[in-house]
């Protein structure tokens, strides 16, 4: 089922110029776009699991260390949260994979729901984009 913030999420987007799809599966629907910064490329999709305007934003694997250099993510993933406080960057202890992601506030009016959404892509896409410089450097050092 594609919920009611999806739809409004992605007509945004398009409005905004963005391509983007809309997916769903039993649990939830998300619609994914993807952003080229100067640094690097990453996708981000906006899942929702209800029709009560509940929105996650989470970007794709975008960077990914090694396993003896996880120790290192740690401490760069909890510098990068502190200093970016709209986002909480992740470090996967299985896999390496470096992901950022952010909650919406819960049930934001339908009527700002597109607009918020759009207003944090382009933030969200700055803050990766500015971030990820100093996560590559702590894989290659």
């Amino acid at each position: 089922m594609v919920f009611k913030a999806t739809n409004i999420i992605a007509k945004a987007l398009k409005e905004a110029g963005l391509k983007c799809d809309v997916r769903e599966n039993d649990e939830y629907s998300f619609v994914e776009t993807g952003f080229s910064g100067e640094n690097c490329t990453f996708k981000m999709c906006f899942f929702s699991a209800d029709d009560d305007n509940d929105v996650k934003v989470l970007t794709n694997e975008f960077a990914k260390y090694p396993e003896d250099k996880l120790e290192e993510g740690y401490i760069i993933m909890n510098e990068l949260s502190r200093k970016y406080r709209y986002l909480k960057f992740t470090l996967d202890k299985d896999d390496g994979a470096v992901n950022a992601q952010y909650d919406f506030p819960v049930a934001l009016p339908e009527e700002v729901l597109g607009k918020v959404a759009i207003e944090f892509a382009i933030r969200f896409s700055k803050i990766i984009d500015d971030a990820y410089p100093q996560i590559m450097r702590s894989i290659w050092q």
